[in-house]
């Protein structure tokens, strides 16, 4: 039952995160010229997918999505595997975007 909630609510957020390309926000894990920097094990590959979640107006809901459903790879709303095995979290710096 766990997995069938958590597999809806990555099908939510992964619509969320196309719709919201699609509506022209900036979401940097998917306009990246290193979008493998989200999936990588690498701690310099994380600190700049972390770097870009700063600017993503989505990061709380992949946060809160990778929290929840303890996600074990990737970097998710600007925290990495190492942050959410943490007892208290590093908070979001909010960052002013211009267009």
């Amino acid at each position: 039952m766990t997995e069938l909630i958590a597999d809806t609510e990555h099908n939510k957020l992964m619509t969320a995160i196309s719709e919201a390309h699609q509506g022209g926000e900036p979401i940097p894990c998917m306009t990246s010229t290193r979008p493998l920097d989200w999936i990588s094990d690498t701690t310099a590959d994380q600190r700049r997918a972390v770097a870009g979640c700063a600017v993503c107006p989505l990061a709380p809901k992949c946060r809160d999505y990778a929290t929840t459903f303890k996600e074990p790879a990737g970097v998710w709303g600007g925290t990495t595997p190492t942050d959410r095995g943490r007892t208290q979290m590093p908070r979001l710096k909010k960052v002013q975007v211009t267009k």
